[in-house]
C-alpha cells in the first residue's frame, strides 16, 4: 500500500467500538469509584539493600492500570526510556541509558527477582520474554552500579520483581494490526504458602509488512511462609517468541511509504527464541540485624535466527549463583557477597533458511565470571549517611570455531583472561521533606564474545582480538530531590568517562577500543498532584563524545540530545480516567557516523502524543481505550549505514480487566 500508515480509519474506529462496545456488555452492573492512579515514585535502599543508590520505581497498581502491550512499552510510557528498535516493535529494541546506545544491550544489565538475563554476547533479550503480568514491581537504576551487580551494569540496572499478592486478574485487548493479548495472574496462600502462577499471550502483525511478533511466556512461584526466619521461594518460567524483521529501509522508501518491507523471502527473516528459567532464593534472617541470603538458578535459551545473508542457530545455557551476607549494627550497615555465572554458547551457521546439509560453522563457547563485593554505610550524624563498596572480579572466555567453507579463519582453543575492580563512595543528606546526594564510582566492563572472536560468520579483520581490553571509567552525580504537599521535584548531574570504549570500526572491520569518551547530562522529573488530576513532566539532555583520538569533540551516535515526557491524568468523575501524554526525542547522528560528517544524514527528531480513556464500572471491572501517536506522526527510531528503520503510526487498543 501507498499510503504512509494506517492511521485510524473509520473501519478500524468502528471496530474499536464494537470491541470496547461486546466487553461493556459483559460489564458487571455494579459501580465503585475510581482509585486515582498513583504516581511513580523514587525510593533509596533499604538496610540490607545497599549498592543501589537512587531508584525510579513503578508499582504493581501502576503496572496494571498502564494498558502497556509489553515492558518496553511501560518503560518508554511511564520512565521516559527511548527504546529503538530494528524490527518496529519496541518490545525488540535496546534501552538506551545514560547516553550509551551502540550495543547498549552488553551494558544494561536487566535483573528477574536478582537473578542476570541478559545474553553473554552482543544479542539483547527481547522484552517480550519478561511478561508484565507476573510483575510485582519495576526498578530502574540510572547510572554505574558495577560494585553491587558486576561489569554488566555499567550503563545502569533494569530490575524485575515478580508478584505472590494474593489474589489475581485477567485481561483481553484487541487493536491495530490485528493486535490480540490476553494476560493473567493468580496467587494463593495456603497454611501461609504462596503460590501464584501468570501467563501472557501477545500476537500483532505490528505496522510494518512482514514485521509481525507472537509470543507466549507463562510461570509460576512457591514461597514459603513469609513470617519464618528461613524462608524460601521457587520460581520456574517459559516463553516462546516468533518475530519477523522487515529489514531497514532507504530515505526514498521511508518517505515513500514506512510500512513496506525490504524482505523478499519471509522466510529468510523469520526467528524464533525459546527460553526456560528456573530459580531458587534462600533468604535466613540469623537475628533481628544480620541476614543470609543465596540465589540460584540455570537458564536454557535456544534462538534461531534468519538473516537473509546468515542463519545462525545458538543454545545458551546459564548458571548463576550469589550468597550474600548483610547486617546493620547501631549506626552501621554493611552487605558482602560472592557471586559467580558460567554461560556456554554452541552455534551453528547455516546456508540456507532450510538447513538441509548446508552448515556454514560451528564453535563452542564458555564464559565464565567469578568475583565478590562488600558494601558499607554510616549514618555518622542525623540526617547524614556516608556509603561505600569495593568489588573484583575475574573473567575467562574460551573459544573453538570452525569454518566449514572456508569462508572466515577458524579459531582453535582461543582463550582470554582479565580481571578488574570497581568502587564506589557516596555522601547523602535528608532532611523532612527534600534529600541530596554526591556519588563516585569507578567503573569496568568485560568485553562480550562477539566483540573479542568472529565466529558468526561475520568475517572480520582478526578472527580473536587478543588486544581487545577491558572499558575502565569514572562516574560522578550529584542528585537532589524535593517532596510537598502536592508536588514532587527530582533532579540528577551526571559525568562519565570511558577509557577504551569498545566499538565496531567499519573501516578496520573489527571491534576496536575507539577511544576515550565523555557523557554529561542532567535529569529532571516533576510531579503534581491534586484531588481529580495528577501531571508528570520528564526531561533528560545528554552530550555524549569522543574525547580524543581521530573523532575528538564529535558526537558519539545513536544519542538524542534531548528527551522529553510527560503526561496529565484527569478524573472528571469518580469512575472515568482520562489520560493524555507527550514524548520528544530529540535528534542524533546515524549510527555509523562517526566523522559527524555533513554527508550523512542525522536521525530526525520526533514527538509522539497519546491519550488513554479508563471507565472503572466496579472495584473488580474495568475498561479502557488507549491510542498512541494520535497525529500520525511519521518517524523512525534508529538509521544505520543510511538505513531507516520506521517506528510504528497511529495505533489504538482496547481491553478489558477482571480483578478477583
Amino acid at each position: 500500500s501507498g499510503a504512509s500508515s494506517p492511521g485510524l480509519s473509520l473501519l478500524e474506529m468502528r471496530s474499536a467500538l464494537h470491541i470496547f462496545g461486546g466487553i461493556l456488555v459483559l460489564a458487571p452492573f455494579t459501580s465503585a469509584e475510581l482509585a486515582v492512579l498513583e504516581p511513580i515514585i523514587v525510593s533509596a535502599e533499604s538496610e540490607f539493600d545497599l549498592g543501589k543508590g537512587e531508584v525510579f520505581a513503578i508499582e504493581e497498581k501502576e503496572i496494571r492500570e498502564s494498558a502497556s502491550t509489553n515492558l518496553a512499552d511501560l518503560l518508554e510510557k511511564k520512565a521516559g526510556l527511548v527504546i529503538p528498535s530494528f524490527f518496529g516493535s519496541s518490545g525488540l529494541g535496546v534501552p538506551i541509558v545514560r547516553g550509551f546506545s551502540e550495543n547498549a544491550s552488553s551494558r544494561t544489565l536487566i535483573l528477574v527477582d536478582g537473578v542476570p538475563v541478559v545474553r553473554p554476547d552482543l544479542g539483547s533479550s527481547p522484552f517480550f520474554q519478561f511478561p508484565t503480568a507476573s510483575l510485582e514491581r519495576v526498578e530502574l537504576l540510572r547510572g554505574s552500579r558495577t560494585v553491587r551487580y558486576g561489569s554488566r551494569a555499567l550503563a545502569g540496572v533494569i530490575s524485575l520483581q515478580t508478584s505472590d499478592t494474593e489474589g489475581g486478574f485477567l485481561e483481553l485487548a484487541g487493536g491495530s494490526f490485528d493486535t490480540v493479548i490476553a494476560r493473567g495472574r493468580w496467587a494463593k496462600e495456603w497454611q501461609e504458602w504462596g503460590f501464584s502462577i501468570h501467563g501472557t499471550q501477545n500476537e500483532s502483525d505490528n505496522f510494518r509488512d512482514l514485521a509481525s511478533t507472537q509470543s507466549q511466556a507463562w510461570g509460576f512461584t512457591l514461597t514459603s511462609p513469609k513470617n519464618d526466619p528461613f524462608r524460601s521461594r521457587t520460581s520456574w518460567g517459559q516463553s516462546v517468541l516468533d518475530y519477523q524483521n522487515p529489514d531497514g529501509l532507504s530515505e526514498r522508501m521511508f518517505q515513500q511509504n514506512p510500512r513496506q518491507s525490504r524482505v523478499l523471502v519471509p522466510d529468510d527473516f523469520q526467528n524464533q527464541v525459546e527460553e526456560h528459567r528456573v530459580s531458587q532464593n534462600f533468604q535466613w534472617d540469623l537475628d533481628e540485624h544480620r541476614r543470609l541470603e543465596a540465589t540460584f538458578s540455570h537458564q536454557w535459551r535456544e534462538r534461531e535466527l534468519n538473516l537473509g545473508f546468515s542463519h545462525p542457530d545458538d543454545e545458551l545455557r546459564t548458571w548463576f549463583g550469589e550468597i550474600v551476607y548483610a547486617g546493620q549494627e547501631d549506626l552501621l550497615s554493611w552487605q558482602a557477597g560472592l557471586r559467580g555465572q558460567r554461560d556456554t554458547l554452541s552455534f551453528q551457521t547455516f546456508r540456507s533458511a532450510s538447513r538441509q546439509g548446508d552448515l556454514l560453522s560451528i564453535a563452542d563457547l564458555t564464559v565464565e565470571t567469578l568475583g565478590g563485593f562488600g558494601l558499607v554505610k554510616w549514618d555518622f550524624k542525623p540526617g547524614w549517611s556516608l556509603s561505600g563498596g569495593v568489588s573484583y572480579d575475574e573473567w575467562s572466555l574460551e573459544v573453538d570455531s570452525t569454518s566449514l567453507d572456508g569462508s572466515a579463519e577458524s579459531i582453535e582453543d582461543g582463550r582470554r583472561r582479565e580481571a578488574g575492580w570497581a568502587g564506589e563512595l557516596s555522601l547523602a543528606y535528608e532532611k523532612e521533606n527534600w534529600r541530596w546526594a554526591l556519588r563516585y564510582d569507578r567503573t569496568h566492563r568485560f568485553p562480550v564474545t562477539d566483540e573479542v572472536a568472529s565466529y558468526q560468520n561475520f568475517i572480520q579483520a582478526e578472527p580473536f582480538n587478543f588486544n581487545l581490553e577491558p572499558e575502565r571509567g569514572h562516574s560522578v552525580e550529584l542528585s537532589g530531590e524535593w517532596k510537598g504537599e502536592h508536588f514532587n521535584w527530582r533532579t540528577t548531574i551526571f559525568s562519565s568517562w570511558l577509557d577504551g570504549e569498545i566499538l565496531f570500526d567499519p573501516a578496520a572491520r573489527l571491534n576496536v577500543n575507539f577511544a576515550r569518551t565523555h557523557r554529561f547530562g542532567f535529569e529532571n522529573s516533576w510531579s503534581y498532584e491534586q484531588e481529580h488530576w495528577q501531571a508528570r513532566l520528564q526531561h533528560s539532555a545528554t552530550w555524549a563524545r569522543f574525547r580524543d583520538g581521530e573523532f575528538a569533540g564529535n558526537d558519539l551516535p545513536l544519542v538524542p540530545r534531548h528527551t522529553l515526557h510527560g503526561a496529565i491524568n484527569w478524573q472528571p468523575t469518580p469512575n472515568l480516567d482520562v489520560e493524555a501524554s507527550f514524548r520528544f526525542v530529540g535528534e542524533s547522528r546515524d549510527g555509523s557516523d562517526f566523522e559527524n560528517s555533513p554527508a550523512i544524514s542525522v536521525l530526525p527528531s520526533y514527538q509522539l502524543i497519546g491519550t488513554k480513556l479508563e471507565w472503572k464500572k466496579s472495584e473488580a471491572f474495568s475498561l479502557y481505550l488507549k491510542i498512541d501517536n494520535l497525529l500520525d506522526e511519521r518517524y523512525a527510531s534508529l538509521k544505520f549505514f543510511d538505513q531507516w528503520y520506521p517506528g510504528a503510526g497511529r495505533h489504538w487498543l482496547v481491553g478489558g480487566r477482571w480483578s478477583f
